[in-house]
């Protein structure tokens, strides 16, 4: 097992640590909501079922259930992320902003249904250097120094 997996592994199970008796671990998170209409860290839209997480804890991709958030518990994907959420916090997008004052901030109970899996540093150097997902090629862009001469 290399470093990075035996680091992160020791990360999830200190955050994800089973109680007694449990099947599967269930953690404590602070619960926000947002309604700002747009595109996730992963390139989906925002849509209902959709949270923003702290990648480090709850890596894209990773299937939780949210529980006592009252009529918003339920099942949902990790697709964003957020550079003020740190830890044991949850964006939870909602569709319009009414619902997101009414949501508030909450302290909820999650159980992790799947984990994501992580994008390493080398995949994500990859693709900004390539240019784009399907490896198309950037036209060419003008020298400044000609350019300025004309």
């Amino acid at each position: 097992m290399s470093r990075l997996n035996f680091s992160r592994e020791l990360l999830l199970l200190a955050v994800f640590a089973p109680l007694a008796g449990a099947e599967k671990p269930v953690v404590t998170f602070v619960a926000r909501a947002y309604s700002l209409p747009g595109i996730t860290a992963d390139g989906s839209r925002t849509a209902r079922g959709i949270v923003a997480a702290d990648p480090r804890v709850l890596p894209m991709g990773s299937r939780i259930l949210i529980s006592e958030a009252g009529p918003y518990s339920g099942e949902y994907t990790v697709h964003d992320k957020g550079g003020s959420i740190v830890g044991r916090q949850l964006d939870v997008y909602m569709p319009s902003r009414s619902e997101a004052l009414r949501f508030g901030r909450k302290l909820v109970k999650v159980e992790v249904l799947s984990l994501g899996q992580r994008r390493s540093a080398r995949a994500r150097t990859t693709k900004a250097v390539s240019g784009s997902a399907a490896g198309e090629a950037r036209p060419p862009q003008p020298n400044r120094d000609q350019s300025a001469r004309k």
